[in-house]
């Protein structure tokens, strides 16, 4: 049992050897380890369909609006070669589910919580050939978009953002799950085969 194995089970007083008691069956049947996470735990319609079904903002905005399509609008901000990134940058989400900004920043402040976090942010991103941590092209397109999208779909926040120019005419049409993951999916494919066409 390595260190940071340790330092989990001391602090929930479980023996988290063989992960079982903390491991999640997907919408595709794939069990994921939390403890654990390996990169085959990991595909493509699981990201797809829960972020489709995440609605952003804890579900606060005054319609569905999903993670997924918040996805596919931060890949077409950011330059090409970070679309992709743009593109995954909340896919671990659609394991640890989307927390809101200030109770993050609380869990934060627990070791386990950011260990656990921090492994399964990787082993996504890795699963999905993705860059870890994101760049900051992608968190500052990500921040604009938030800004926006608090906006438009009326969402109090607890903490301010920064102010951009030129978004105030900006208009998003919220998808429906079904649509949302459409688009993600087809979003997906259109860079995947974009990066082979690069390498």
């Amino acid at each position: 049992m390595g260190v940071l194995d340790k330092l989990i089970e001391d602090v929930i007083g479980t023996d988290i050897s063989n992960g079982e008691e903390f491991s999640m069956r997907t919408a595709s049947g794939t069990s994921f380890d939390f403890i654990n996470p390996k990169i085959e735990q990991v595909n493509i319609e699981d990201v797809s369909h829960y972020l489709s079904n995440l609605c952003r903002f804890n579900g606060a905005t005054n319609k569905f609006y999903s993670v997924a399509q918040h996805s596919v609008i931060v890949s077409k901000m950011v330059p090409e070669k970070f679309m992709y990134e743009g593109l995954m940058h909340d896919a671990a989400e659609a394991y640890l589910g989307d927390i809101i900004t200030p109770f993050k920043r609380l869990l934060q402040r627990i070791s386990f919580f950011s260990i656990i976090t921090e492994r399964v942010e990787k082993t996504v991103a890795i699963a999905l050939g993705a860059h870890y941590p994101e760049d900051k092209i992608v968190k500052t397109a990500d921040t604009i978009l938030k800004s926006i999208e608090a906006k438009q779909f009326k969402v109090h926040l607890d903490y301010e953002l920064p102010e951009y120019k030129n978004t105030t005419n900006e208009h998003i049409e919220a998808l429906s799950q079904e649509d949302s993951k459409k688009l993600f999916l087809e979003r997906f494919y259109e860079l995947s085969e974009l990066n082979e066409e690069n390498n």
